[in-house]
């Protein structure tokens, strides 16, 4: 993934410390927690993009999801399973854009928080569709993101990504079924929190 470097050396350069990884909070995002009180979805196969140290996936995985948590940052996932040494979340190394034989179209679930507006936007809309191709026909993807609505942030990361940009989702053969905005801690911006679901196949 374009800027893994950069995220390798910010996890190894923490050296075990989780306050020298500005968006390592050692909770569930909101959306996700919001997500799991309120969702009547049967638990199953489940995928957490940019994983982080793994809050997310303890989440879903004790909510009963069968949960494959993968970041770019080996140091990041080494880092998780230290955390969660009894985890049954399946922790893994790789690259959203060369992701394992078998994972498209794969997850009845699919988690993504503030990872796009972390890679450059000249890759945003690849980044977009490759996530999208992570969900099965009649699964759904959660985004948390950082948003705004004024012109393109030059200077990143983060790029906040603007409604347009989410339209991305569509393309990728996505509906869109919920879309909140919440306040942000960063002045101008605010927090986008969208839910989408992937049709099924005719006939399915």
């Amino acid at each position: 993934m374009t800027g893994g470097g950069f995220f390798e050396s910010m996890y190894r350069n923490a050296r075990g410390d989780a306050d020298g990884i500005p968006w390592a909070s050692l909770t569930p995002s909101p959306v996700v927690e919001r997500w799991l009180g309120a969702a009547s979805a049967k638990p199953g196969r489940a995928v957490v993009v940019a994983s982080g140290l793994g809050d997310d996936a303890e989440a879903l995985a004790a909510h009963g999801w069968a949960v494959t948590a993968f970041d770019v940052a080996p140091t990041a996932i080494e880092w998780a399973r230290r955390r969660f040494p009894e985890s049954p979340v399946d922790y893994v190394v790789a690259d959203l854009f060369d992701v394992p034989p078998g994972w498209s179209q794969a997850f009845a679930l699919v988690v993504e928080v503030f990872t796009i507006q972390s890679i450059t936007p000249q890759v945003r809309e690849r980044t977009i569709h490759r996530i999208g191709d992570l969900v099965a026909p009649g699964g759904t993807l959660l985004v948390g993101a950082v948003g705004h609505d004024g012109p393109p942030i030059e200077h990143g990361p983060p790029w906040p990504l603007t409604r347009d940009d989410l339209g991305s989702f569509s393309t990728a053969g996505l509906e869109q079924v919920s879309f909140e905005t919440r306040p942000s801690s960063w002045e101008g911006f605010e927090h986008f929190e969208l839910e989408y679901h992937r049709p099924h196949l005719p006939g399915t």
